[in-house]
């Protein structure tokens, strides 16, 4: 296990460099984290989360000449969008793990990519058109301080358009977590994951509250809801790719299979019914 999990096991304090070197050993593990779940499930209409993300982009930004993705992955995103704009657009991304880069260079060869903390990474000053992220500030310790630097990246007019989770909702697969994290209490009662000095951006109002502080207008917060059926072998799949559970021991791994597999909502044909709701936020520069 991690240093991180060592700590949060122990009941300690992790530092956000424990949870950064987490998140390097977890994506060396589990190449497919994010891809697997956003590929499993889909909107009514049939869109990944990935589509709904480069539609809006493109929808208010249809010129846009220069986008960046933090916490690009794989790049995943970034090819999407090569499809979706224009063959001029610029496209950058900055990841933490080097494996995931190295993936999104493949996939991606004409962006402009980097290997680094989004937190510490320059951004420079007036240089996107949007800028993006997908289902990644939830998990980045410094947040406030990537937001701040993309608010001085955008150029005048510029958006910022991203998708985080909607935790607060009881959904399948935040609803399945919590079943998890009691299997693991019950050998580690002191055991409670979070991301160690992030802003609290679960509920709307902290959100907004945070991007207005930065400087940034929240022009719209609107929810979608991902939904698939899946077996259970595929839903523990899902759920072993969850950076809390991804890297514990795998005597336990399989005590939390065995319980959550058994509180999963299965139906008659043996498939279960996973949801998972977010939140497509779009912001812009406001008075500073």
């Amino acid at each position: 296990m991690t240093r991180y999990l060592d700590r949060v096991i122990a009941g300690d304090a992790p530092t956000p460099d424990d949870w950064n070197d987490h998140l390097i050993a977890f994506h060396r593990a589990f190449n497919d984290g994010t891809a697997s779940l956003v590929s499993t499930l889909r909107t009514a209409s049939g869109q990944t989360s990935y589509d709904v993300l480069a539609a809006r982009i493109k929808a208010l930004a249809p010129t846009a000449h220069s986008i960046l993705d933090v916490g690009c992955g794989d790049g995943a995103l970034l090819a999407l969008l090569a499809q979706t704009f224009s063959p001029d657009v610029a496209l950058s991304g900055v990841d933490l793990c080097e494996n995931e880069i190295e993936r999104a260079r493949k996939r991606v060869p004409a962006a402009s990519l980097v290997c680094g903390d989004a937190a510490r990474y320059e951004m420079g000053r007036g240089r996107y058109d949007v800028a993006t992220a997908h289902l990644s500030f939830m998990s980045m310790p410094g947040v406030r301080a990537v937001i701040e630097g993309l608010r001085d990246a955008l150029r005048p007019g510029g958006l910022l358009v991203f998708v985080v989770e909607d935790p607060l909702e009881s959904d399948t697969i935040v609803t399945l977590m919590r079943e998890a994290i009691v299997v693991v209490r019950a050998q580690f009662p002191r055991f409670t994951p979070s991301v160690p000095g992030r802003e609290p951006i679960e509920r709307d109002d902290a959100l907004r509250a945070l991007l207005a502080d930065i400087g940034l207008n929240t022009h719209t917060i609107e929810r979608y809801v991902l939904a698939g059926a899946c077996s259970p072998a595929q839903l523990w799949a899902l759920l072993q790719r969850t950076y809390p559970l991804g890297l514990l021991d795998a005597s336990l791994h399989e005590r939390i299979r065995e319980h959550t597999i058994n509180h999963a909502p299965v139906g008659s044909d043996g498939l279960v019914r996973v949801t998972l709701s977010l939140r497509l936020v779009v912001a812009g520069a406001g008075q500073r």
